[in-house]
């Protein structure tokens, strides 16, 4: 069943083995992706401007690591940074220039980068001795793999049952709760709505 849900999506499962070389940190995956997508430079004056959204990315990077797919078949992480940075950039053409580094840009970067997330319900990754991750329970995809290879990921095109209660807003908000510092969630307390249920 899961073989023909991966050629459903026309991708092969991802294999990880006991030797393949696995992340050592979300900072260490943040970066091969800024470099992939060719905006490292970029990111790194966005996160000069913003230390915390530094953070909060990097932590999202060792949840999901690099090696989750999407759609499209590229990585879920990679989608959330490009998604991030495409709304970030559409907000500051519409705001005047006094505003393009202001709050709502901000808001709008993290309003990409959770967006994508709402598809983590269709991923499925099985480990050793019939282990299996959940994004919603488990530790970060960064060191679960470690302890649980070899192990194979894949789009299963169908929702996961533990994800069913949770509205695609909702489940952003419950990945948030699990990879933002209490410190840094309670400063985005007035922008949650805005976050994980963007209006545009």
């Amino acid at each position: 069943m899961m073989n023909d849900a991966a050629a459903f999506f026309g991708l092969p499962p991802v294999m990880i083995g006991n030797h393949d070389r696995l992340p050592t940190s979300g900072d260490s995956v943040l970066r091969v992706v800024l470099r992939r997508h060719r905006i490292a430079s970029v990111g790194r004056l966005m996160f000069l401007q913003w230390p915390a959204a530094h953070k909060i990315t990097e932590a999202l990077a060792w949840h999901l690591t690099d090696y989750l797919p999407d759609t499209s078949g590229g990585s879920l992480f990679g989608a959330c940074v490009m998604n991030a940075f495409e709304v970030m950039a559409a907000t500051q053409v519409s705001l005047p220039d006094k505003d393009k580094l202001g709050q709502d840009v901000l808001v709008a970067y993290y309003a990409g980068l959770f967006e994508p997330v709402a598809a983590l319900p269709e991923v499925m990754v099985q480990g050793s001795r019939g282990s299996s991750w959940d994004a919603l329970a488990s530790p970060p995809l960064g060191e679960w793999l470690s302890r649980h290879r070899p192990a194979q990921i894949m789009l299963t095109g169908e929702i996961q049952p533990a994800a069913l209660a949770f509205s695609p807003p909702a489940l952003r908000l419950a990945i948030m709760q699990r990879v933002v510092h209490p410190s840094l969630m309670g400063a985005l307390t007035h922008q949650l709505t805005s976050i994980i249920d963007p209006p545009y």
